[in-house]
Parts: structure tokens; sequence; C-alpha cells
């Protein structure tokens, strides 16, 4: 159940996904994660730097929610019915980035994140939120905001892994 947790679960789940990501991007040469992943747009790159976006996201969320605020989610006057356009806007930003200012950007964002999981209190995870799905008013869990980053590191790391078989 997504509500039920343990903190230092949590953080193990978190830390595991991120090392695994962490690894899987190791086994790429810089001119590897230049390469189309997804057919016609997104390069390994591309991927990391949307990794990274949903970072500071998630970062700042976790902030306004251990501050006992209510986060934006996804952003102030957005719905996930906005997810795709977002997704675009942050690809059309950031896709002439250079690798290695992609990669320090990568390496900088998850402590900040640890961080903040590691300060909630172990009662702050239980605690939810209301926010607006554009749709319907939503109820998330703190734990679940968590739960969010560590199945993004998943699941892109995943799918950067499929594409690496493609390839090796």
């Amino acid at each position: 159940m997504a509500d039920q947790f343990d903190k230092d679960r949590l953080l193990k789940s978190l830390q595991a996904q991120r090392l695994m990501l962490e690894v899987t991007l190791e086994q790429l040469l810089p001119e590897d994660m230049l390469l189309v992943v997804e057919p016609g747009i997104m390069t390994v790159k591309d991927i990391v730097s949307h990794v990274n976006l949903w970072d500071q996201r998630g970062t700042v969320w976790l902030q306004e929610a251990a501050r006992g605020e209510t986060p934006t989610i996804p952003l102030p006057g957005k719905t996930w019915h906005d997810l795709d356009a977002l997704n675009q806007e942050a690809y059309e930003a950031h896709k002439d980035d250079p690798l290695a200012e992609v990669l320090e950007t990568f390496a900088a964002l998850f402590p900040p994140l640890l961080e903040v999981v590691k300060t909630i209190p172990p009662e702050g995870f239980k605690r939810r939120f209301r926010y607006f799905n554009g749709d319907q008013d939503e109820s998330i869990s703190v734990a679940r905001l968590v739960q969010w980053r560590y199945h993004h590191y998943l699941s892109h790391g995943q799918h950067i892994r499929n594409w690496m078989k493609g390839f090796v």
C-alpha cells in the first residue's frame, strides 16, 4: 500500500535506485550519452536533464512538505494534464546544454534531495495533503512523494539499460 512506509526503507530505496541509475550512466562513454534513445528525439543526456528537472521539483515539494506546507504539484497553475507540455518545454530549454553541465547538475541535485528526506521525522511521512489534479482534488502522502523520486530513477534507468542492450 502506498501509504505504508518505514523511513529507513524509503531512504534505502531512494539511495538504491539512484545508485542503480548512476551505475548505468557510468557504463556509458560521453559520446554514447549523445546518442538517440527515444526514436527521433531523446538522448541519454536529455533523459538525465529530464531527471534533473524533476529532482529539482521533487526537492522543492519535499522541502515544502517538511515545513508543513502544501506542495504545489506539479507547478503553480499547472496540473498533471500539463505533464507532456511541461516535459516538452524542459526538453526545448535544455536540449543544447553541454553534457558536462548536465552531469554536474545530476551529481549536485541528489544530496539536497536526500538531505530533506532525512530531515523529515517518521510521522511526517504519514502526512497527507490535497492538491488539484486538473479534474479533481487528489490526496497524497509525503512518503508517496519520496516514492515518486525513486520510481523515476528506476523507470529511466531501466529505459536506458534496455536501450544499451541494443548496442552492447
